[in-house]
């Protein structure tokens, strides 16, 4: 080929290998994802999420009271650490609580399972859980354990709280009711004019 000729950008003129990358998880070598075996083996997260919230707690406290004894150009600052260490502390809350709820329909489901498991040994025909079946058992798990902690006066407010929830969805939701058309006050309802004509 004549070296006049400019090479074309689209010509690969020396051939690199890209590497290609993988992830173990999704490798077939890996095995399987199973939630039990997995929440068995980083159920050690939890306690690491309750210990770290814990101690972001106590570093709140004393960033508080760093706060109301401190000088004038420091305060700023200090404030702006309290945000911090408050969004931190919700964070992890949340975390908590995630943990929380999942070990609690976890522990519902299993014990769900073994039931079932008990009456097909008894002689009980197959039977798998609906959509709607799953999400009523977890509901009643959640407020069941919410009362063994909390008390039943919790589990009214919380139900208060969420039917209220609802309702202000559904009000948001409804459609208007139309509006009656505006009639012009110079015109009458069959499109006359109700002004006084002058007479010349």
């Amino acid at each position: 080929m004549s070296s006049k000729r400019p090479v074309t950008r689209r010509r690969v003129v020396v051939d690199v290998k890209e590497p290609k990358y993988r992830d173990p998880r999704f490798l077939p070598l890996s095995g399987e994802y199973e939630t039990s075996k997995f929440r068995e083996q980083y159920k050690f997260l939890a306690d690491l999420h309750t210990s770290e919230l814990t101690e972001l707690r106590d570093h709140l406290k004393r960033a508080r009271k760093l706060l109301k004894a401190s000088p004038s150009h420091l305060r700023a600052e200090r404030e702006e650490g309290v945000t911090r260490l408050e969004l931190a502390v919700k964070r992890m809350e949340s975390l908590v609580n995630k943990d929380r709820q999942e070990r609690i329909e976890q522990d519902a489901l299993k014990r769900l399972a073994k039931e079932e498991q008990e009456k097909r040994k008894d002689g009980k025909r197959e039977w798998w859980l609906k959509k709607s079946e799953k999400r009523t058992l977890l509901v009643r798990a959640r407020y069941e354990d919410l009362a063994k902690t909390r008390g039943k006066l919790a589990v009214t407010k919380a139900i208060e709280k969420k039917q209220k929830k609802i309702n202000q969805k559904e009000k948001r939701s409804r459609p208007f009711a139309p509006r009656p058309s505006r009639v012009p006050r110079d015109r009458s309802e069959d499109g006359r004019s109700t002004k006084r004509q002058r007479i010349e």
